[in-house]
């Protein structure tokens, strides 16, 4: 664990969003090829990854 994070008793998460993870091909146009509320425009696409 990260030294000031020991000190501040806080926590840290490190979301991955490349290399093939799911939030990269979330934001793929060739991956997600949905029509709904996550899918479609770039700003759908993004959608999972402004909600985590």
């Amino acid at each position: 664990m990260h030294k000031r994070s020991l000190i501040s008793r806080t926590y840290r998460v490190q979301i991955n969003g490349a290399q093939g993870y799911l939030i990269s091909q979330l934001l793929s146009p060739y991956h997600i090829r949905r029509t709904d509320e996550w899918g479609g425009s770039l700003e759908n696409r993004t959608r999972f990854l402004m909600e985590v």
